[in-house]
C-alpha cells in the first residue's frame, strides 16, 4: 500500500511538472509560520498581544509574460488574536451563552479555508537567485473557531464560538521574497507577506474587528 501511495505521489509530480512546463504554470508547496492580531475600530474593545499561526497549502502562479503572473491556490490558515472588551461580552458557544467579565483578555483562534487571487512580479535571474513581489486578495471560508479566557476561573476554555464568527472574510495582502533555484523549475522560496482583512470577523457586536497577519512564507516550487 506504501508503494502503491508513494508510486501515485511521483506519477502527480510528473504529471504537474510536465503541465507546468508546457503551460507555463508553475506551482508550489508551502508550511509558513505566521504572527497574527486583531484591530478594532472602538476603544471599547482593543487588541491585547499577538498570536502564533500558519499558512499551509498549494500555490499556482500562471504566467502571461516573462516577468508577471496571476496567482492562486488554496491553503488552511489560522488566524486570530486577543481582545479585551471593557464591558461584559456574550459569547454565545456550542451549548450555552458565556458572560465574559470585562477587562479580560479573550484569546481567538480561527481557522479558514484560504483562497487568494493576486499578481506577482519576478525579477531576472542573478546567479541562482530571482526576487519577487505579490499583491492581491485572500478570501476566507471559516472551518473552525475557539476561544479561551486568561482568567482564574477560564471563563472560556478552548469553547467552540462559530456562532459569534462570520463565515467568509476578506483581506488584501501584499509582499516578496526571493526564490533560489535549485535547477530546471525547482526552486526555494523565502519570503514575507502582510495582510490586512477586510470584513468584521465577528457577528451582532457594535464594533469592526478585523484581522492582521505576518506570514513567513517558506516554500518549494516545482
Amino acid at each position: 500500500m506504501r508503494k502503491l501511495i508513494v508510486f501515485l505521489s511521483l506519477y502527480l509530480v510528473a504529471i504537474l511538472s510536465a503541465y507546468s512546463e508546457e503551460n507555463k504554470i508553475r506551482f508550489s508547496v508551502f508550511a509558513s509560520p505566521a504572527i497574527n492580531w486583531f484591530k478594532s475600530d472602538v476603544r471599547s474593545a482593543k487588541n491585547e498581544s499577538a498570536v502564533l499561526g500558519y499558512n499551509i497549502g498549494f500555490g499556482m502562479d500562471k504566467y502571461f509574460a516573462e516577468h508577471y503572473a496571476i496567482t492562486s491556490g488554496a491553503s488552511i490558515t489560522a488566524l486570530g488574536g486577543k481582545l479585551k472588551y471593557n464591558y461584559v461580552a456574550t459569547y454565545n458557544t456550542s451549548d450555552t451563552a458565556i458572560q465574559v467579565p470585562a477587562n479580560v483578555s479573550i484569546k481567538h483562534k480561527l481557522q479558514y479555508i484560504s483562497v487568494p487571487l493576486g499578481l506577482k512580479f519576478i525579477s531576472r535571474e542573478i546567479g541562482y537567485t530571482t526576487i519577487y513581489a505579490n499583491l492581491g486578495f485572500a478570501s476566507y471560508i471559516n472551518i473552525n473557531a475557539v476561544a479561551s479566557t486568561e482568567d482564574t476561573q477560564a471563563t472560556l476554555d478552548h469553547d467552540n464560538i462559530a456562532k459569534d464568527i462570520r463565515f467568509f472574510n476578506l483581506a488584501y495582502y501584499f509582499g516578496g521574497g526571493m526564490q533560489y533555484s535549485l535547477g530546471g523549475n525547482t526552486a526555494i522560496i523565502f519570503g514575507v507577506n502582510f495582510s490586512n482583512g477586510l470584513l468584521d470577523v465577528t457577528k451582532e457586536r457594535k464594533d469592526k474587528i478585523v484581522t492582521m497577519s505576518f506570514t513567513f512564507h517558506i516554500g518549494m516550487q516545482f
